[in-house]
């Protein structure tokens, strides 16, 4: 990430950044001192620390981000900003400028810009920090800050091997120990390479952004997914290069593969490659049938049980269907709005067939006509089975 910074120039790339979430003691805050030491010391308390804490306006990242432009801004510690700063937040930073002021007299005030890269850390993700004040981030978010599991599934916390540790706490703390005696040179390094390569290296690059997404992008893979996975190759063609010039210490072909394995990390953990807008409302569809299953359909062989417990604010009816050897849902229609607040009915009707979890006849139709207790005519309602319930591991 901190070489990968200085090249977005090269292809005109917006600001970008990644964000490290998971449990605490996992290593988030070491990785950014890794990052950190490329340019300058993590932590100085005579010259200022080059990492920052989230614990800022958004005003204040204003001049911050102008101040770290071209390099790597780490920002640590998310939950110590309110939610909705946040959103802005990454707002601001991807469209590469400040707000617009005016003097005293009218006349505007310069407009702070820049161009870098950011790594954040945090236990949560933007959406689970955003649901803490009932509100999500919407696609725009997400392809500017990219969450990425801070585990890395080994039982080490963010790091795959300990190199000779005893655990990830002893290699966490030599690391510590020596991004604060050595830094610095390497980033100087890498920038006299790149300067030295002005004549070849940006269409290198370009080639190669090309080639990482033909190899490593799903088939069918939505926009928004495609231009994530510019910026993981970003992060894996600047370490493939640092390490071609002997910064890192690395075997050739390392930083690939780690950008490869967190993107397929940050795939997993999003719920597949197709759009945000898609996934997001098959999420909220599942999640409203495992809350409300049961609680808001009423039977339908139980309606006339005077023993039966009444429905509260019902959206619909439940039966065992034979035919289809299922437990089947009607969903009134007006219900069904309301499952899908925030998105489109006949958008989320169409998605839910396609993923098998909605029943339709052939023709325009996405409902079925059935027999409702408490009316005399068949009504027209929503037929949903229970693949509802695996919509989140189905929303490629």
């Amino acid at each position: 990430m901190a070489f990968a910074a200085p090249l977005l120039s090269w292809l005109n790339m917006q600001t970008g950044g990644f964000h490290f979430f998971g449990e605490s003691t996992e290593g988030k805050t070491t990785a950014l001192q890794v990052a950190s030491s490329v340019f300058g010391r993590p932590e100085d308390e005579q010259r200022g620390h080059y990492i920052q804490r989230w614990r800022l306006t958004d005003n204040a990242l204003e001049q911050i981000a102008k101040a770290y432009s071209g390099f790597l801004l780490p920002l640590d510690e998310i939950k110590q900003c309110e939610p909705q700063i946040v959103a802005n937040v990454v707002y601001m930073l991807g469209n590469n400028t400040g707000k617009a002021r005016a003097t005293d007299t009218g006349s505007g005030k310069p407009v702070a810009t820049w161009r870098l890269m950011f790594l954040s850390t945090g236990e949560k993700t933007l959406a689970d920090h955003m649901a803490d004040i009932n509100k999500r981030p919407d696609a725009g978010a997400e392809v500017r800050m990219i969450a990425v599991p801070s585990n890395a599934g080994k039982g080490f916390g963010l790091f795959d091997c300990l190199n000779g540790f005893d655990g990830g706490a002893e290699l966490a703390a030599a690391i510590k120990k020596y991004t604060h005696l050595y830094y610095g040179s390497a980033g100087r390094e890498f920038i006299d390479k790149l300067v030295s390569g002005i004549d070849h290296l940006p269409n290198e690059l370009s080639t190669y952004i090309s080639e990482f997404k033909a190899s490593y992008l799903p088939v069918g893979a939505a926009g928004q997914v495609s231009r994530v996975a510019e910026y993981f190759a970003l992060a894996a063609r600047a370490g493939e290069w640092a390490t071609e010039w002997g910064l890192t210490g690395w075997r050739n072909g390392e930083a690939e593969e780690s950008a490869e394995n967190c993107m397929n990390a940050w795939l997993n953990q999003r719920g597949g490659s197709g759009s945000h807008e898609d996934i997001a409302a098959m999420k909220q569809v599942q999640l409203f049938f495992e809350m409300y299953g049961e609680s808001k359909f009423s039977w339908m062989n139980r309606v006339d049980d005077d023993h039966a417990p009444n429905t509260i604010e019902r959206y619909g009816f439940r039966v065992k269907d034979k035919a289809y050897d299922d437990t089947l849902y009607y969903v009134l229609p007006g219900m069904f709005q309301k499952i899908c607040a925030g998105y489109q009915a006949k958008k989320v009707a169409r998605l839910l067939v396609d993923r098998g979890a909605l029943i339709v006849n052939s023709g325009p139709h996405f409902t079925k006509q059935r027999e409702i207790p408490g009316f005399e005519k068949k009504q027209r309602v929503y037929v949903v089975n229970s693949k509802v319930f695996l919509l989140a591991d189905s929303a490629q």
